[in-house]
Order: structure tokens, then sequence, then C-alpha cells
């Protein structure tokens, strides 16, 4: 698996390079062949860990956006929105398929870098920016309103995964301005 982590070649512009990777990874890689692309629920069972008291469980990864209604307030799958902003949902879920294509991943810890996501969209959302236009400000502001909505230490794990994402949108150079949130 080690010729997976092919970065762009100089020169391309930041929409071939997001196009080329969500089509390597929806069209010849498929690290959830049970998930459909453009579906914000993808049915991940079998091809993610998780715990033993889970194992009789559709395991499923949501890339949705926050419900609105508050911390740990669950809502029908129904009423889930997909992310505002389809380019960060595109580029979510290529970085949770890299990370599970490198090493099986626990669904719980992929579901934490997708929270991590939806703080980013909330933010481009509020400043009516697209994800090609994501800067260091972008990640400090998501990490402020994370720290808001939820606990401490959960909010110092979306922090490690803003950090994460912020070294996969600099490697796969997905955005214009080229800058690392650290």
């Amino acid at each position: 698996m080690s010729n997976i982590h092919q970065l762009p070649k100089p020169g391309h512009n930041v929409e071939d390079n997001l196009s080329k990777l969500v089509s390597f990874y929806r069209d010849e890689i498929k690290p959830f062949p049970n998930a459909k692309w453009d579906n914000h629920e993808w049915l991940v069972k079998g091809f993610v860990d998780v715990a033993a008291r889970q194992a009789n469980k559709d395991t499923k990864l949501y890339f949705t956006r926050h419900n609105g209604k508050g911390s740990k307030v669950k809502v029908s799958n129904d009423d889930m929105q997909p992310f505002r902003c389809p380019i960060l949902s595109n580029i979510a879920k290529c970085h949770i398929s890299y990370e599970n294509t490198r090493k099986r991943k626990q669904c719980g810890s992929l579901q934490i870098k997708i929270n991590a996501y939806r703080f980013l969209d909330d933010i481009l959302s509020s400043q009516r920016k697209n994800a090609q236009q994501l800067v260091n400000v972008h990640f400090q502001d998501a990490i402020k309103l994370a720290l808001k909505s939820i606990q401490v230490t959960t909010a110092y794990r979306v922090d490690v995964q803003l950090k994460a994402i912020s070294k996969f949108i600099y490697d796969w150079k997905l955005t214009t301005a080229r800058s690392k949130y650290k």
C-alpha cells in the first residue's frame, strides 16, 4: 500500500488535485465497498474496527453537519443534513478513505475526524467561504467553536484532528493558500 500516498505533481491546480483524489478513492481504491460516495451516511461494517459491544450493529460513518440541538442530542437519520460545503465533504471522504486504507481504524476515531470537519464546515458556512479558501484562521475559529460547544477533553481530540486535516490538505495541495495549522 505504499503507492497510495502519491502527492500531486507541481503545477496542478486545486480543482484538479481534488478531482483526481476523489476519483482515486471513489473509483479505484473503494475502501468501503458498501458506501455510496454521494451519500452522507456510509455503511462501513466489516471495514473498520468496532468495540465488541457494537459488533452486531450496523456500523456507519455520518458525513453530516451539526444538528444544532446541543451536545448528545440525537436526531433520526432522516433529519440529518449533509455538509453545507460539498467540496469539504469530498475532502473529508477522501481523508477518511486515505486513513482507513493506510491502516484499519476504529469507527469512533474516524467519526471524531469527521466531527472536526463539521466544525470547519460551520466556520466556512458562517463566513461564506469554500473549502479551497481554508487558511489557519479557519482552523483556529473551528477549535474556538469546539471549545464553546463540547467538553474540553473532546475539544482537545478535535484539535488533534484539525492538525491532521490541515496536514492532509497541505500535502495534497487542496487549498489556494499554502498554510499549515499547528
